[in-house]
């Protein structure tokens, strides 16, 4: 969608998450870097991401679901 978007297609683009928003963002990033050679407009995308702000994104997945694994009876 983002590359649809006419007001989008030019300028410097920053992202900004929370929580799960940042794991949305970094997925988003991940896929477009796998395409970034089949498709121009993916690597054009890519070149304008200037920044990337994360605020309490779970990057190693929460610390209550690892505790709540702890808890688990078998």
């Amino acid at each position: 969608m983002l590359l649809t978007i006419p007001e989008l297609q030019n300028g410097e683009l920053v992202f900004v998450g929370h929580s799960f928003g940042g794991l949305v963002i970094k997925q988003l990033l991940r896929h477009a870097s796998d395409q970034r050679s089949e498709r121009e407009e993916v690597s054009s995308f890519l070149s304008r991401v200037k920044k990337i702000v994360f605020l309490g994104t779970p990057h190693t997945g929460s610390s209550l679901a690892t505790f709540s694994d702890r808890l688990r009876v078998y």
